[in-house]
C-alpha cells in the first residue's frame, strides 16, 4: 500500500519523478493551506508536465485500487489527468494506462482506459469544475475498471483496459496556447488488490 500526503517544504523526490513531457513546467509545493503540490504547465500549446515513480510500475493493471484528492485550474483549453501509466504521457500511443480525465475536450469529467494506441472514454455524470477538490477511486478488476467521484458517481469501462503493470502519475497539460495550467494534488493512495 502506497500513500502520499503531498505535505512539508519539498516533494518527495525517492519516490517521485518530475517529467517535462514536453516544454518546460513547473513542479512545487503550493504555498497556500492545504495546497499539496502543484504541477503548472508551460503557457505554450502543447505544454505537459507529470509526476510519476521515474519507470518503477508496481500496480497489477487488473487488481489494483487507487484514490486520488486533486482540483485543477482553468479547464478552458486545459487537460488534466490523474491515474496509473506505463509510460511518461496520458494518452499516447503505446502506453497502457487508466485515467480520471477532466479538461477542455469534455464537459463531463471521464474515465480513459488504454491499450498502445487504443482507447476507451467513458462520461460520468458530473461535470468538469475549476479550483474544486474531489476525491476520486480508480478500482481495476479482470473485467472491468470502474470510478467513482466523491463516492458518489460511478462510471465503468470494459473496453481497452491496460495489460502491463503500471505507476502512478498526475499530469497538467496547455492545450491551444490559452497560458499555463496547474494541477494541486493532496492525497494519493494506491495498492493492489
Amino acid at each position: 500500500r502506497f500513500v502520499e500526503t503531498f505535505s512539508g517544504d519539498a516533494l518527495d523526490t525517492d519516490r517521485w519523478a518530475t517529467v517535462n513531457v514536453a516544454g518546460t513546467n513547473t513542479f512545487q509545493m503550493a504555498d497556500s493551506v492545504d495546497g499539496g503540490f502543484e504541477i503548472i504547465s508551460g503557457a505554450t500549446t502543447g505544454n505537459r508536465g507529470m509526476i510519476n515513480f521515474g519507470g518503477i510500475r508496481p500496480f497489477d493493471p487488473q487488481a489494483f485500487e487507487l484514490i486520488s484528492t486533486y482540483s485543477n485550474g482553468n479547464i478552458i483549453y486545459g487537460m488534466y489527468y490523474v491515474g496509473l501509466t506505463t509510460g511518461n504521457d496520458f494518452p499516447a500511443s503505446a502506453v497502457d494506462s487508466v485515467s480520471v480525465e477532466q479538461g477542455n475536450n469534455n464537459g463531463n469529467i471521464q474515465l480513459r482506459t488504454s491499450i498502445g494506441s487504443a482507447n476507451t472514454t467513458v462520461a460520468s455524470t458530473t461535470a468538469r469544475s475549476e479550483d474544486v477538490a474531489k476525491t476520486f477511486k480508480l478500482v481495476g478488476t479482470g473485467s472491468n475498471v470502474i470510478m467513482t467521484i466523491n463516492g458518489i458517481d460511478s462510471t465503468v469501462s470494459t473496453t481497452n483496459r491496460p495489460t502491463a503493470k503500471m505507476q502512478p502519475a498526475f499530469m497538467a497539460h496547455a492545450e491551444a496556447g490559452a497560458g499555463a495550467r496547474a494541477i494541486n494534488i493532496r492525497y494519493l493512495e494506491c495498492y493492489n488488490t
